[in-house]
């Protein structure tokens, strides 16, 4: 399943929208990688950790690095080309809470 669909818009703290661009879609597109990540949180809304634990696997596509946290243990994957697609990133929440899983887009290339 998609639960990307419950995430929170993606957002860039300290740095202003005119410095970055999201998509039709609602994902990053660029963004000034000096040192700042965009973010998300998915599932942190349903309360008391109301989601099932276990195995999950986000999918990207496009040169960066993603990285997930939360109640996900951290971990990070890496494309280097724009080209990139369905870049696999496995993680396992062995405890959901109201934090809920956080995603990190760490570095993007124009266009990625």
């Amino acid at each position: 399943k998609n639960v990307m669909r419950c995430a929170l818009p993606f957002h860039i703290p300290r740095v202003a929208k005119s410095e970055w661009s999201i998509g039709a879609d609602g994902y990053p597109t660029s963004f000034a990688n000096s040192g700042h990540v965009a973010t998300t949180s998915i599932l942190s809304k349903l309360g008391r950790g109301n989601y099932p634990t276990g195995s999950y696997v986000l999918l990207f596509d496009g040169a960066g690095t993603v990285t997930v946290g939360g109640d996900a243990a951290m971990v990070s994957a890496t494309a280097a080309a724009t080209s990139s697609t369905n870049t696999r990133l496995a993680f396992t929440v062995a405890a959901a809470t109201e934090l809920g899983i956080h995603v990190f887009i760490n570095a993007t290339t124009q266009g990625g």
